[in-house]
């Protein structure tokens, strides 16, 4: 693959992994996609358990692809973790891998709940209705 092809594909990877990361963060905010946005936070989580890799759960296929991508245009020592790459790209400064699996878990984890919470309260809203409307 020439080097013009894995420049397009490694901006495809990042902005397909920007959409996806803020779709999780803010999908359940609008109506209309919160039940898409929930599937997608759940299948998520569960490709972070289905793709484990030997060290840890949390592996991102994504991440994986745009690595691929970046040692054929010949980056090496790049980080651990998407987010640490975001932010050196952003900013110039690294940051700990602790502290990328934090943000990445507690942000997940958040839009889990709310989108869980959300769901839950339309499930017993036509529950309810349900009742009334038998009355």
């Amino acid at each position: 693959m020439n080097l013009i092809m894995l420049q397009l594909l490694n901006i495809i990877l990042n902005i397909t992994h920007i959409l996806l990361m803020l779709f999780i963060m803010t999908g359940w905010i609008f109506r209309r996609s919160r039940m898409i946005h929930l599937l997608v936070v759940l299948l998520t989580g569960f490709s972070w358990i289905v793709f484990i890799n030997s060290k840890e759960i949390g592996y991102c296929i994504l991440t994986d692809w745009q690595w691929q991508v970046l040692g054929r245009m010949g980056r090496t020592n790049l980080p651990e973790t998407y987010i640490q790459y975001l932010y050196e790209l952003l900013s110039g400064d690294s940051m700990l891998k602790a502290t990328s699996r934090n943000i990445t878990r507690s942000v997940w984890i958040f839009s889990l709940s709310v989108s869980m919470a959300l769901f839950i309260k339309k499930y017993f809203y036509i529950q309810i209705q349900k009742i009334v409307n038998n009355h």
